[in-house]
């Protein structure tokens, strides 16, 4: 059982229906998929609904007490909190949202949704879901004795069989996930996912009833797990038949990828891209 805490023209020429500059008129919608600490999505969230009462500080007091917790590669914790628009939350209603934070690591599971309901964000919106995410539904199992937080740990990780060290995990598409668990039908306005190899995976198991709904989407490229027999290029040729142009994501920085591809670009190396859906460009 799934344990959760609760006619415009694209680039190549294909007449789409026009989009609305109505995104404010559904619930804000994000997804983190291989969520760790939560620290991303919570920003994430904050960001989308304008609540500035979802703070990271607090997120990172309640992560921490008690058992240890894994040490922020990318520095998460320390980062300040998004800047929310006090003027803008005046001017108009507070905004419901959620973000569905996935995170299949038994330990940190555990401390996420901990932290969730001792903070009273998951009555805010911030849904931790215990699953691996991938491109077909099955189990696996993941090693319960590592400490909560711990990052680099996949589904090329996974234990061969369940045992006293390692608990069983669904492993979800976000196809059905988001048919089963989204009650918005409105745009999925953020999806990140860092997965450890696994990106691809999850955005073939999305299918076009999620991907057709993504606003931005944001994923990890590296040398990992199915990275190893997967080409960057196939995965931006798919995104751009579905309305996605894909760039570098830099520091304060954007290259692109799409319509812009060198052979280059598909040396294995750890980098981030981000897209964004030009059939959901407000027109």
């Amino acid at each position: 059982q799934l344990k959760t805490s609760s006619s415009t023209r694209n680039g190549n020429g294909n007449s789409n229906s026009n989009i609305k500059d109505d995104s404010l008129n559904f619930p804000f919608v994000g997804m983190s998929v291989g969520c760790n600490k939560g620290f991303d999505a919570l920003n994430t969230l904050r960001m989308g609904t304008f609540d500035a009462s979802l703070v990271k500080s607090d997120w990172n007091k309640a992560m921490t007490d008690g058992d240890k917790l894994y040490h922020s590669v990318c520095k998460q914790s320390s980062t300040e909190s998004f800047q929310v628009d006090e003027e803008l939350v005046l001017k108009q209603q507070p905004r419901e949202g959620s973000v569905h934070c996935f995170e299949p690591m038994p330990n940190t599971f555990k401390k996420l949704q901990k932290s969730a309901e001792s903070l009273g964000y998951d009555k805010k919106g911030f849904k931790v879901v215990n699953g691996a995410v991938s491109k077909d539904e099955g189990k696996t199992y993941f090693k319960t004795k590592l400490e909560a937080g711990v990052e680099n740990q996949g589904l090329g990780n996974a234990c061969s069989a369940k045992s006293t060290n390692c608990d069983e995990v669904d492993i979800l598409t976000l196809e059905k996930y988001v048919d089963n668990h989204v009650d918005s039908d409105g745009p999925i306005h953020i999806l990140q996912i860092d997965v450890e190899g696994f990106d691809g995976d999850v955005m073939l198991g999305a299918g076009d009833s999620v991907l057709k709904r993504v606003e931005y989407l944001e994923f990890e490229y590296n040398w990992m797990g199915s990275w190893e027999n997967q080409h960057l290029y196939d995965m931006i040729d798919m995104l751009d038949q579905k309305d996605f142009t894909c760039y570098w994501a830099g520091n304060e920085k954007l290259w692109r990828i799409t319509g812009c591809w060198m052979q280059y670009f598909d040396v294995h190396l750890w980098s981030n891209v981000a897209c964004v859906n030009r059939s959901r460009v407000p027109r």
